[in-house]
């Protein structure tokens, strides 16, 4: 077997091990909370005209809401399969198994096929990954369009492609395009900027008798053609949103800076920066947070320090510049934040296992070096292994809820609402929720609320008869409950 034969054997291998991963036990183990039934009955009011379908969803700012491409998606999608939840799982599990494909095709292009096939393989078992394809939320196709943003960003200010203007297009588009899954444009633009103005020679370079910098404004319409329903919205009132967003961005900045008590910073703030990162590559690495995912941190932040300079200064490497400039800069961005939640990271989520699988290649090329490199992929591959075919993944319980901070069991979820219809008895009736992150708007039910309206029992606002689901029992008062496994439905009546 030739060489190109046996990498597409081995992609094929990989490519079947990320499927079983994603798909294995999807249905048992499908994922449905508030968040989610938010986003379908968004769905839902766009389809029968009760919301505009200019804006996507919403950010965790009350104000700031993303443009509508996902939602357009999911308004195609959910009818045809009777708008049950399922759909998006699948929807996602095949977006997790493109994102291999499209590592795959990348890196490999950039770095070789060996570390291609590396990087496709950490990420088809990363946990962070596989968790990102389970969550089954828009932002996952972020990740995915984080690879496309990376090479026509290195394309663009290549001075060997020769077709740039075409590259920064695209760039402009991929960039618009991910503001409907998450507002990455935000914290990726910068880095575009530093970029251009650092190979702005090269750039502007003559060709042909003209000069190119005209190129740059190409990626303006790009940027531009996603977000077009975004920008109609804000025309038609404003542009509130904008305005505000604009104001957001100094407005950390200053608060960093101390000029008013807000995420200002001090020893706990730069300390929990710091902290933030560790985990971003310690949970895409290992499904466990020990001492050797520690080790593995360290040396490929040692290692990514000393090749960087190596290849950006000495072998002039377009991509390694790229890279290095989004990863700086937008990490300076969330430091400036302050204590970055980890979906804040989903702007530069497969730079750890770029780099980790560069690091392996090349150890890999020295004979002790090939052994060690083993060791790493066989300790990566059992450990995650281990943790997948275990009750904390595929074999999660799905008739009583565990532990706090989880959703309920989709299962548990149907028996609970079917308890609350029989009860009801057709009438009309408010639901309540109580339980982790409660405080969020409409006690953040609206999984329970969609399952109910599915079924024909939608809640309504006002009304005399109610029903409480207690998912922490422990502030459960006395009254009429109804036990479902271990969740009860308290019911009140006026």
């Amino acid at each position: 077997m030739n060489k190109k034969k046996l990498n597409l054997v081995i992609l094929v291998a990989i490519i079947f091990i990320g499927v079983f991963l994603r798909f294995y036990r999807i249905e048992e183990n499908l994922i449905f909370h508030g968040e989610l039934g938010v986003d379908y009955l968004a769905v839902r009011d766009i389809i029968e005209g009760r919301r505009t379908a200019l804006l996507g969803p919403r950010t965790s700012h009350e104000w700031l809401y993303l443009a509508p491409i996902f939602y357009w998606i999911m308004a195609v999608l959910l009818p045809i399969f009777n708008y049950h939840p399922l759909v998006g799982a699948y929807f996602f599990a095949v977006i997790g198994v493109l994102t291999i494909l499209l590592c795959y095709k990348v890196v490999s292009h950039f770095l070789g096929r060996q570390t291609g096939l590396l990087c496709s393989y950490l990420l088809a078992i990363s946990p962070a990954w596989v968790r990102l394809t389970r969550d089954s939320r828009f932002n996952a196709i972020a990740a995915l369009l984080f690879f496309p943003f990376i090479y026509y960003l290195t394309k663009s200010i290549d001075e060997s492609a020769s077709w740039r203007k075409r590259y920064i297009f695209w760039l402009g588009l991929i960039l618009g395009l991910s503001y409907s899954f998450f507002p990455t444009i935000i914290v990726l633009l910068p880095s575009v900027f530093v970029l251009l103005y650092l190979k702005r020679k090269q750039i502007n370079k003559f060709v042909s008798g003209e000069i190119k910098l005209k190129s740059l404004w190409k990626g303006l319409p790009g940027l531009l053609i996603p977000l077009i329903p975004f920008l109609i919205y804000n025309f038609q009132n404003k542009f509130d949103m904008l305005f505000k967003l604009f104001a957001w961005v100094p407005y950390r900045v200053a608060g960093f800076l101390g000029f008013y008590p807000k995420n200002t910073a001090s020893a706990d703030i730069i300390k929990a920066n710091f902290v933030s990162l560790y985990t971003f590559f310690s949970e895409s690495i290992l499904a466990q947070n020990n001492l050797f995912v520690l080790l593995l941190f360290m040396s490929i932040i040692v290692y990514y320090l000393y090749r960087a300079k190596e290849r950006i200064v000495k072998e002039k490497s377009t991509f390694w510049l790229a890279l290095s400039i989004v990863f700086m800069v937008t990490f300076l961005g969330l430091f400036l934040h302050g204590d970055p939640p980890k979906h804040y990271y989903l702007a530069i989520f497969p730079i750890p296992l770029i780099l980790l699988s560069d690091f392996i290649t090349r150890l890999s090329r020295k004979k002790i070096g090939f052994f060690i490199s083993v060791a790493i992929l066989i300790v990566l591959t059992g450990v995650n292994l281990k943790f997948y075919f275990s009750e904390k993944w595929f074999y999660k319980p799905v008739d009583y809820a565990v532990g706090e901070g989880l959703p309920v069991p989709f299962k548990l979820q149907e028996r609970i609402v079917d308890v609350i219809v029989a009860e009801s008895g057709g009438r009309k009736f408010k639901l309540e929720r109580v339980g982790f992150l409660d405080n969020f708007e409409g006690d953040f039910a609206q999984n329970y609320v969609y399952l109910l309206w599915r079924k024909g029992y939608e809640p309504v606002s006002q009304a005399n008869l109610t029903y409480m689901i207690y998912e922490d029992t422990n502030q459960l008062p006395y009254g009429r409950v109804f036990w479902v496994s271990n969740i009860a439905i308290l019911e009140e009546s006026k």
